[in-house]
């Protein structure tokens, strides 16, 4: 539920970087606009709707890493060996500098290989990561973009600002399609750790 707001509000915030952008590009190339003082009520609806999207990033980063560590300690009761890291990490490799770049994909790799319901010979068949992969490539591309347009925006030039704007709206794509990637990743891994306990009933989810 978290992560569907977030999307809907990061579709918003789209919305509107493209809006602005717009009317940037036609300000620089001398096409008639409005009122400048659109400007100023952009300006005001964007500060507004970024602090409610962000505060919502927030919940939803609690809601996810709660999720994503109750997924651990699932995959550890079905495979207790087979974990490159330990539960902690489901919670700190997300706040640590630089090690949150590839340690929780590493997790979630190593959570779906042991939630991965096991065959009728008793052996675990492997299914793709494709999913998880593009999720994550998604969402690191997101924050690259991100912290660009940021740097861009800092110049305070109309051109430097119609640019950062520019990469803005590619990063609120990348962001959009990573929240799409994040539900159907929860979706699926949930429904493959409910199917393993039913493999395994002698270990259910952890609650």
């Amino acid at each position: 539920m978290f992560l569907g707001v977030c999307a809907a509000l990061r579709a918003a915030v789209l919305a509107l970087d493209g809006y602005t952008y717009g009317l940037l590009d036609d300000l620089l190339s001398g096409a008639p606009v409005p009122d400048l003082d659109v400007f100023d009520t952009v300006e005001r609806a964007a500060t507004v709707l970024g602090n409610v999207h962000w505060g919502a990033v927030v919940v939803t980063g609690i809601a996810f890493i709660t999720w994503f560590h109750r997924v651990r300690a699932n995959a550890g009761l079905f495979s207790p060996n087979g974990h490159r890291h330990s539960q902690g990490w489901a919670i700190g490799s997300w706040i640590t500098p630089v090690l949150l770049f590839w340690v929780p994909r590493r997790m979630v790799s190593d959570s779906w290989l042991a939630s991965t319901p096991l065959g009728p010979d008793g052996e675990r068949q492997y299914g793709s990561h494709r999913l998880l992969n593009l999720w994550w490539l998604t969402w690191i591309a997101s924050v690259v973009t991100t912290r660009i347009a940021n740097a861009w925006a800092t110049g305070g030039n109309t051109r430097e600002i119609r640019t950062a704007l520019g990469i803005a709206v590619a990063s609120d794509l990348l962001e959009l399609t990573a929240a799409g990637l994040a539900i159907a990743l929860v979706v699926r891994l949930t429904a493959m750790q409910d199917t393993r306990a039913v493999v395994n009933p002698a270990h259910p989810p952890a609650q």
